[in-house]
């Protein structure tokens, strides 16, 4: 086999190993928030958690899924429209007892 066909084979190994990577670290990161966002829906609770830095990041994940969507990188793109979902909820309900609790 030539040099040059292994180091295809071997390109093409490496690219679907990373490829993997980015697989699992995307479940990884959308997961990451669910026992957060089902914590939060049970209790209603969300004096510990701070409203710049829900809308931050909630913010971050919708850019990152644009991102993902213009690179056209399939886990970047929908581990952030998947994370969004629990991260909404988390910020709704944290706006949600701010505005009409009067949580700080």
């Amino acid at each position: 086999m030539p040099a040059r066909s292994v180091r295809g084979a071997l390109r093409v190994v490496m690219n679907s190993w990373i490829e993997g990577a980015g697989y699992l670290a995307a479940v990884a990161g959308t997961f990451a928030f669910v026992p957060q966002a089902w914590r939060t829906i049970r209790t209603g609770e969300t004096r510990s958690i701070s409203i710049v830095t829900a809308t931050i990041f909630w913010i971050s994940i919708l850019l990152w899924t644009f991102y993902g969507w213009g690179v056209g990188s399939m886990p970047l793109l929908l581990c952030n429209a998947v994370a969004l979902l629990p991260n909404s909820i988390i910020l709704f309900m944290k706006t949600r007892n701010v505005l009409f609790s009067g949580e700080g």
